[in-house]
């Protein structure tokens, strides 16, 4: 929804594990899109945040279990739309957003370079 369109899968960022998932448990997967820019590479780069759940189906009750990050580009068409924080906690998911592109580009830029020396 928020690329209007097709979107690759650049890198997994990082995953905490806080607790194990029980076989037959009920995830909720709640995503929240943390930070958006473009590069010379490419018209979108999304970083995405995701928090698994377990649901006691019981109770009501959730316990995060687990949390992601992702990244994800797009690698043709209209440029990305901007994120605009509204509270505190999404501004400090902003900055963290903002972060992990930053490095992101950084290895890619590492790995452009390495690819060429090996090819030399």
């Amino acid at each position: 929804m928020f690329s209007r369109g097709h979107v690759r899968f650049l890198s997994l960022d990082g995953i905490s594990f806080a607790k194990p998932v029980p076989i037959g448990s009920i995830l909720r997967l709640t995503s929240h899109i943390l930070h958006s820019t473009t590069s010379s590479e490419y018209p979108m780069l999304v970083h995405v945040g995701v928090k698994a759940n377990v649901v006691n189906i019981k109770t009501g009750s959730e316990q995060t279990t687990n949390d992601f990050r992702f990244t994800w580009c797009k690698e043709h068409g209209e440029e990305t739309r901007k994120v605009v924080p509204k509270t505190y906690q999404e501004a400090m998911l902003w900055l963290e957003g903002r972060r992990a592109l930053e490095i992101d580009e950084a290895f890619r830029g590492l790995r452009v370079k390495t690819r060429a020396l090996e090819r030399d």
